[in-house]
Parts: structure tokens; C-alpha cells; sequence
């Protein structure tokens, strides 16, 4: 019994050490800054609004200084898309965003489903590159999903310091990369090994009712 928990203290320890390292991973990434020009940027919506101000807000200026062209505004399916988005809208334009720089999409339901729209935006428009404009804990996030889709010409721009309040959203966002990495990489070859097992076990399967009956037909032509 102590052997077990003596394995069980090594396990939890491992795992709040990885987490911790996810944790310092995610804040250190999202806090430098990289790129400082591309084809268009991605602002993905909010439903707080006073984080999604902050992230126009910054979008804005960077239009301003001539940072990209373009702006993707994303908004998830999870909340009203019309009115988050023409709310995002209204907000560009009241900062000097012009409605023909602005690509709207809408819908996407989860990181993966959003970087494939972006990446299918940037073929189609030709965009060669994307600048994230997001609060500093999501970019990470955001960065691997656009990757895993495509997309290898990544600049980024934090909202956002680091500060103690934000700790339920960065605890958010470690959960949302282990669910990402788990559905993206980890489930889809568990899956594929299962195929495989599946396969094989069949083959197998086969290849013994072949030499059963081989052997069946030996037997039944031996003399009597």
C-alpha cells in the first residue's frame, strides 16, 4: 500500500510540475511580442466586453501604424454572432477602421474549427502572413491551432500584462490547450492504433481459419 502511494505522490507531482511549466509556457509566449508586420490580423471575439474593447482598441492603433492591412474579426459560435460582431464593427469604425479592411467570420466552434476558417481566409485572399491580436494567455493557443492548419507565417501582439487577477483566465487557457492538444494529436492516433489493432486482429484471424483449414484437409485426406 505504501509502495502505491509512494507511486501515486510521483504521478500528482509530475503533473503539477508539467502544468506549472504549461502555465510559464503560456504567459512567457504570450507576453513577447513577435513580427512586426503581416498580411492581415486575427482579433478573435469575446463575450467580456471590456476585454474585447482592449483588443480592438490595440488592433486599432495597430492599423493605425500601418502594422497590417486587413483584419479578421472571428466570433465563436457560442454566443450571438450578429450582435457581437457588428458590436466589434462599430467599434473599428469609430476608430478610423475602414468596413472594407474588415473580413468577418463567424461560427467556428472550437480553436481548431476558427484556425481552418482563418487559413481557407488567407488562401483565398492570398494573405501570406497573420499578426494574433488577442489578450497575452489565449496566443498560445491561437498560434498552435494556426499551425496545425496551415499557417507557418505567425506574428503576435499581446492585450494585456500579467497580473494575479488573471489567473482563473490563464488556468482557462491551460485546460483549452491540454483539450486542443488531447482532440488534435492524442485522441486521433489512439484512434488509428485501435484501427490498426482492429486490423490486425483480423488478419490474424484470417490467416488461422486458412491454416485450420489447411490443416482440416490434410487430415481428411490421410487413408482412413
Amino acid at each position: 500500500m505504501r509502495r502505491i502511494l509512494g507511486y501515486l505522490f510521483y504521478v500528482v507531482e509530475a503533473a503539477l510540475c508539467f502544468v506549472v511549466i504549461t502555465v510559464l509556457f503560456i504567459i512567457f509566449d504570450g507576453l513577447n511580442d513577435a513580427g512586426d508586420h503581416a498580411d492581415v490580423a486575427l482579433v478573435i471575439g469575446q463575450e467580456d466586453a471590456t476585454r474585447n474593447e482592449a483588443q480592438l482598441e490595440r488592433v486599432a492603433r495597430l492599423y493605425k501604424d500601418g502594422e497590417f492591412p486587413k483584419i479578421i474579426l472571428c466570433v465563436p459560435g457560442s454566443f450571438p454572432t450578429f450582435d457581437a460582431q457588428a458590436a466589434m464593427i462599430r467599434y473599428l469604425e469609430a476608430h478610423h477602421v475602414p468596413a472594407g479592411a474588415i473580413i468577418e467570420d463567424s461560427g467556428a466552434a472550437d480553436s481548431g474549427e476558427m484556425a481552418h476558417d482563418v487559413a481557407e481566409l488567407m488562401r483565398e485572399q492570398q494573405f501570406h502572413s497573420v499578426m494574433i491580436v488577442s489578450d497575452y494567455y489565449r496566443i498560445s493557443l491561437i498560434k498552435l491551432a494556426l499551425l496545425h492548419a496551415g499557417v507557418s507565417n505567425i506574428a503576435k501582439s499581446h492585450v494585456g500584462e500579467a497580473k494575479f487577477q488573471d489567473a482563473m483566465s490563464i488556468a482557462w487557457s491551460v485546460c483549452a490547450l491540454y483539450d486542443y492538444l488531447f482532440h488534435t494529436f492524442v485522441l486521433p492516433a489512439t484512434e488509428k492504433l485501435k484501427h490498426e489493432a482492429s486490423d490486425a486482429a483480423g488478419k490474424a484471424s484470417e490467416e488461422a481459419a486458412k491454416a485450420r483449414d489447411s490443416v482440416n484437409k490434410k487430415l481428411d485426406s490421410l487413408p482412413k
